[in-house]
């Protein structure tokens, strides 16, 4: 049986639940977010359109302009291939742009680290 004498006894007992609590959610949060990357990396991996994904995270280690990342995966400099190749990249944060004016003659794209995560999951066997 427990020995709670003051509140101090009290206070302990309920920080260390709480952290307990918090222990076994985070074990949760984190198992089912790896589930779901490791979910995005396979379609990625297995996917032709992944192929191409994969070369603009590969193209990016070092920062390119629109026009020669676009080349790099044999696309023409359209808007409808940024728009499908580019900007998906950009707002799940595996890429990032290097102005922050989007319509700056000097932008280029380069990889984030969740990006080179996210390709060494994908090249994984």
């Amino acid at each position: 049986m427990l020995d709670i004498n003051n509140l101090d006894d009290v206070k302990v007992l309920v920080n260390y639940y709480i952290k307990k609590g918090i222990d076994r959610v985070s074990d949760r949060v984190n198992d089912r977010v790896s589930d779901i990357v490791n979910d995005i990396a396979s379609d990625i991996a297995s996917d032709k359109a992944g192929n191409r994904v994969r070369k603009v995270i590969e193209s990016c280690f070092m920062p390119r302009a629109r026009e020669k990342l676009l080349e790099a995966i044999e696309l023409k400099n359209h808007p409808d291939n940024y728009n499908r190749y580019i900007k998906p990249l950009i707002e799940l944060g595996w890429l990032e742009m290097t102005e922050s004016d989007m319509s700056s003659p000097n932008q280029k794209y380069r990889t984030t680290k969740p990006g080179k995560i996210l390709l060494q999951l994908i090249s994984r066997p």
